[in-house]
């Protein structure tokens, strides 16, 4: 997703979701996919790629992206209010 960010002067984009099966963990495919999203942003002229990553995840716990170059922000808290049931 791209986003309008005026604090930014430019556009941001969300990575919302980034899975990958089990049985291709570890064969380089969720590198090959951030790196396409990367370059995707890019190239759309976006000056910052954000994501969610749930701290429990499998790559939160092995840093999967730290080690991309992604840092995490002490100084950001993130807020959700559930509006009711998907339509």
């Amino acid at each position: 997703h791209r986003i309008p960010f005026p604090l930014l002067a430019g556009q941001e984009a969300y990575l919302s979701d980034l899975v990958v099966a089990e049985s291709w963990r570890g064969k380089g495919v969720g590198t090959g996919l951030l790196d396409a999203a990367v370059t995707c942003a890019a190239e759309r002229g976006c000056v910052r790629l954000t994501l969610n990553n749930r701290i429990t995840s499998e790559a939160f716990t092995h840093g999967f992206f730290t080690h991309a170059g992604f840092r995490q922000r002490a100084e950001f808290a993130n807020f959700v209010k559930l509006l009711g049931p998907p339509r």
